[in-house]
């Protein structure tokens, strides 16, 4: 009986280090299944978040663009940009800058003849005089802004490049930092360490489109001492840009149909979220995770294209393409590897 007893005790010593160790092995069996669902949610959830606020991102520089593409109000068709002065009562200022327009018209025709150069706005002052001299004829009066002030011509062209200045701010932040951060904070608040997300894939694929912006002027004209409606006229040299560099409307860039992006979510074997694991003298393993999503938009693309844009009235396009895909973007989650992949 003795000897059996002493069979047995070892035996049961054995059955249960083999039962702990088992239990031991479930535990981190357990953890590491449980990590590997927590990182797979952290990346999930990251790149949802990112391609929501690319989204977001998209609606606003839309909803910009296509102010900056309605006729007259805006660029939508270059160099007719116009925001009328109201009619206003005849005043003294528009008989003394008739007699100032004849001076300025007669100063410049002598100019012409003895140079044969015609320099700054020599044209438009001769245009200018020669109007004077047939309003004259026919009882007709007239004054041109934004030479008196409120200067429209100013603020529309302030207004403008405020517009066009928003949306770079909003291309540059929601398009690329704001949009990694964020996703990465909320990665890291499902347990990841970090994210790794490929070059360039929160670029919203815009590019701006360069060409003249010139700001017209408003003429009032008297007919008998009865004012007409505003008409345009030709704009003040204060108020051409003709530069090539001069930007106007976003359109799609080379890259814009790819929306989808791909992230990654780890966690590092020393990462202080795995806590006292792995229990026993191993480490836990590197764990990484790996999601995509994408932007999309079922209407159209909400931006025109270069080629859309080409022509006098090529602006228009960025209004028109808003209103057909007004609806907005969306964000939503694709398989890896999917069709939409990036």
């Amino acid at each position: 009986m003795m000897s059996d007893r002493g069979q047995i005790l070892p035996m049961a010593m054995v059955m249960t280090l083999l039962l702990a160790l088992f239990w031991v092995m479930l535990l981190n069996v357990g953890k590491l299944i449980t990590d590997r669902v927590q990182m797979q949610i952290a990346a999930d959830t990251a790149v949802q978040s990112a391609c929501a606020i690319r989204a977001r991102a998209l609606n606003s520089v839309g909803l910009m663009n296509a102010w900056l593409g309605i006729p007259g109000f805006a660029i939508g068709a270059p160099h007719l940009a116009w925001w009328p002065v109201p009619r206003h009562a005849m005043g003294t200022d528009v008989i003394l800058q008739k007699g100032r327009d004849i001076a300025a018209a007669v100063k410049a025709i002598k100019k012409l003849i003895v140079s044969g150069v015609s320099e700054g706005n020599t044209v438009n002052t001769i245009l200018t005089g020669l109007l004077q001299g047939f309003s004259s004829y026919f009882g007709l009066a007239y004054d041109i802004h934004p030479r008196p002030a409120p200067n429209y011509a100013a603020l529309q062209q302030k207004f403008i490049h405020l517009v066009i200045k928003i949306q770079t701010n909003y291309v540059k932040t929601y398009g690329g930092g704001l949009a990694y951060q964020r996703a990465r904070q909320i990665a890291r608040l499902q347990g990841a360490d970090d994210i790794y997300v490929p070059p360039r894939s929160f670029s919203l694929g815009l590019t701006r489109n360069h060409g003249d912006i010139w700001y017209l002027s408003t003429l009032h004209v008297w007919f008998k001492g009865k004012p007409l409606p505003p008409a345009p006229s030709f704009p003040d040299p204060d108020y051409q840009e003709d530069s090539p560099a001069t930007v106007r409307w976003y359109e799609q860039g080379p890259n814009f149909h790819r929306k989808a992006m791909r992230l990654y979510a780890f966690r590092r074997p020393n990462s202080p979220a795995n806590g006292p694991f792995p229990l026993g003298p191993s480490e836990m393993p590197y764990l990484y995770t790996v999601a995509a999503a994408r932007v999309y938009n079922p209407d159209g693309p909400m931006f025109p294209s270069p080629g859309q844009t080409r022509g006098e009235f090529g602006g228009l396009h960025a209004a028109t393409a808003y209103a057909k895909a007004s609806d907005g973007w969306y964000s939503q989650l694709v398989p890896v590897g999917g069709i939409y992949e990036h």
